[in-house]
């Protein structure tokens, strides 16, 4: 016991002390900064809004359409006979427009308009 109270009086004690003291009172400054950045970034934000602008959503309906097109044309294989006896079909548009019809929209059109972001050149022109 009588180590312990001579080791807290110690003049190196107190030294590191006051130290580890001042360490810590920049510490506390530095994590408040940081604090009240987070804030203001958080403050800047505003909330969610939702990610997709008008114009996205413009080439999404488009998109669909063309999907929905896609499907059309596909049902015009739908006959008594869609086939010849020679093992070739009857519809051009069934067999090979529609498939390519219908990857444009799932493959293209739909992934650009999810995907891109119109809000930039919104934001660049004001």
């Amino acid at each position: 016991m009588k180590f312990l109270k001579t080791f807290a009086m110690s003049e190196k004690n107190v030294n590191l002390h006051v130290y580890f003291g001042k360490l810590w009172k920049v510490f506390e400054m530095e994590r408040t900064e940081v604090k009240s950045r987070r804030k203001s970034k958080v403050e800047e934000k505003r909330g969610w809004e939702f990610p997709l602008d008008r114009q996205n959503l413009i080439w999404l309906g488009i998109g669909v359409v063309v999907i929905l097109v896609g499907y059309l044309l596909m049902s015009t294989g739908i006959s008594e006979e869609p086939a010849l006896i020679d093992g070739k079909w009857n519809s051009f548009m069934a067999v090979t427009l529609a498939p390519i019809v219908l990857v444009i929209g799932y493959c293209v059109i739909i992934p650009f308009a999810i995907l891109r972001d119109f809000s930039k050149k919104n934001k660049t022109e004001e």
